[in-house]
């Protein structure tokens, strides 16, 4: 049964692709293919995370957390830790295993609420859906990513 999950998982994630549109009036993002993942902008994502009702999961490579962190969010490598080969390629199924096994790590329960981001919206969104498709029952992508720059007051940012 894992293999077959994995299998599906795996050629879901070769299929897919962000969507160019997002339904900011549902509150959703919606991936080629039809699949949606709740969305939030980062204003909505700080008021949250600086009330303690929604963690933080940074997706990013390596080398884009060098150039700034968000204080107090967990981070979990979604994808090739370069992020140039994210456009030519999708994550492996070795790198969704591993991304999965630090969240659950990070996040235990299922039922916490959690906001991924990445630089600008899409890895975040890929992200959030397969922590969806993993059982996470409250799971949103910031849509504006961290390079929206609206990560405003409430949260620091670190070097």
């Amino acid at each position: 049964m894992l293999a077959s999950r994995m299998q599906t998982r795996a050629t879901w994630l070769r299929s897919i692709m962000l969507a160019p549109c997002i339904a900011a009036a549902v509150g959703c993002v919606t991936l080629i293919g039809g699949e949606r993942v709740q969305g939030m902008d980062s204003g909505a994502a700080v008021m949250l995370f600086s009330q303690g009702q929604l963690q933080l999961l940074d997706v990013r490579s390596t080398g884009e957390r060098l150039a700034g962190r968000v204080a107090g969010a967990a981070v979990a490598l979604f994808g090739p830790d370069n992020p140039e080969l994210w456009i030519s390629r999708r994550a492996s199924e070795r790198e969704v295993e591993q991304f999965l096994v630090t969240v659950r790590a990070a996040f235990p329960d299922k039922g916490t609420a959690i906001a991924t981001f990445c630089n600008i919206g899409s890895r975040s969104a890929v992200a959030a859906k397969v922590l969806s498709d993993d059982g996470y029952r409250n799971v949103s992508t910031i849509v504006d990513g961290y390079l929206g720059n609206h990560l405003g007051p409430g949260l620091e940012r670190q070097q």
